[in-house]
């Protein structure tokens, strides 16, 4: 049988194009549209899927690796007591599986629109942060009242800080609005460096910026600081390294004094010059003194996410130690780990239960070879982003994917809409990369 996707119609050509458009531009401000846009390209997609049939599970195997995790947590549904929210959860989790039904049915009508895509996404985000500066500007008085009064829009909640607590996200979860603009920061990149740039580029870089350096997403923040010794890495290697002159010791000692000068110079310039990230980081260092001596519980400390990372991490602990194999059950995973966490509430601590590590989730849910299923992944995709032949194409790709592991050892992203739709579409990206000659 012919595994290469029968085309439509240029008009039904068009459409899967455009909805394909609109699921990415929904990403950072609309999930009821990127939901739409994605049952429509699978229902679009159903045809081809039917007539291929199991011969394209063979050929096209590699992008379903990242379904191999659904898979642990149906496995996980059968000894769950819950099993309603065993279920409910599974099915929050079907873009795992349908979004690669998707790209591997419409690939060959993609492909040729991969730069175009990435224009799309960087223009959500560019229009997102706009909004997002605007509602910031504005008296809080007045974003409230808009937030309360236009649809779709999350509700304002009054802090201490518009700064020190990171900006209101309009229209996605703050840290997730965080995760995109890392990302599109990435694009940009790779678009500079390959000559694809405009005056819209120009606009959407500086507000972009601009809007994830307010907003406070540290782990966002502090994931491309570190990948941006990469890039500074590459840039100079491509820029000024003769392949015939530069040995391995030459190669070595540039790498370390850039290294050294970059984690120590740009950290610094950051803190000292740009008082949103000097405002967000101070709060971050408050917090730690407060939770070192003993005097955070005189406080709301509710809303210290250094005390509730640190207590999510000792309380999946619990649960791995008590189930390390079979992990909880992903029915009873919230029941468990709210249970956990009530057990040291004679201690003075009343929190409710977070998860903020995607692998320890993993692992107390669908236990320890889903643990492993995931590490294994990561490799895997890394190694196919390293046979990627293009020289910044390769680095983006590498970098998308550190991104994500970075991000992922302090939140749970990917269990949610946006953040598996990007986790997804990034690894099937990348593995189309490794698979160009």
């Amino acid at each position: 049988m012919n595994l290469c996707i029968m085309r439509f119609s240029p008009t039904k050509d068009q459409f899967v194009y455009y909805t394909f458009a609109a699921m990415i531009a929904g990403l950072p401000f609309s999930k009821a549209l990127s939901s739409v846009a994605l049952t429509i390209l699978l229902l679009l997609a159903l045809p081809d899927l039917i007539q291929s049939g199991s011969a394209i599970w063979q050929k096209y195997r590699a992008f379903f690796a990242v379904s191999g995790l659904l898979v642990f947590y149906l496995i996980s549904v059968g000894y769950s007591d819950q099993l309603t929210n065993a279920l409910k959860f599974c099915y929050q989790q079907n873009i795992l599986l349908t979004l690669p039904l998707i790209w591997v049915a419409h690939r060959e009508r993609l492909l040729p629109h991969l730069t175009g895509f990435l224009k799309v996404f960087i223009y959500a985000c560019g229009f997102t942060s706009v909004v997002t500066l605007l509602l910031f500007v504005l008296p809080e008085a007045t974003t409230s009242w808009i937030s309360n009064h236009v649809p779709g829009l999350n509700p304002y909640e009054y802090l201490e800080s518009r700064i020190k607590f990171g900006l209101y996200s309009p229209f996605i979860d703050r840290l997730h609005f965080s995760y995109l603009l890392g990302l599109a920061l990435l694009g940009l990149l790779w678009m500079r460096q390959k000559k694809i740039w405009s005056e819209w580029i120009t606009g959407s870089a500086i507000i972009i910026v601009t809007t994830f350096l307010f907003l406070g997403g540290r782990g966002a923040q502090l994931g491309l600081l570190l990948i941006l010794f990469i890039w500074i890495w590459k840039w100079v290697e491509s820029s000024y390294a003769n392949p015939n002159q530069w040995n391995t010791a030459k190669k070595w000692g540039l790498g370390t004094i850039l290294f050294i000068g970059y984690f120590v110079l740009a950290p610094a310039l950051l803190f000292q010059t740009l008082e949103p990230v000097k405002a967000r980081y101070d709060q971050l260092f408050w917090e730690m003194k407060l939770l070192q001596n003993g005097e955070y519980k005189q406080w709301d400390y509710r809303h210290f996410t250094t005390l509730r990372r640190l207590l999510s991490i000792k309380n999946h602990y619990r649960l791995i130690a008590r189930h390390p194999l079979s992990g909880v059950g992903v029915g009873d995973y919230r029941r468990d780990l709210q249970d956990a966490y009530n057990e040291d509430r004679d201690t003075g601590l009343d929190l409710d239960a977070n998860a903020h590590n995607q692998f320890l989730f993993i692992w107390a849910n669908a236990g320890l070879l889903a643990f492993g299923y995931f590490i294994w992944l990561m490799y895997f995709v890394g190694k196919k982003a390293m046979r990627i032949v293009d020289d910044w194409t390769r680095t983006l790709a590498v970098s998308v994917l550190i991104f994500f592991v970075f991000l992922l050892l302090f939140d749970v992203f990917i269990i949610y809409q946006i953040g598996a739709m990007v986790f997804v579409l990034s690894i099937c990206l990348i593995l189309e990369g490794s698979n160009k000659p």
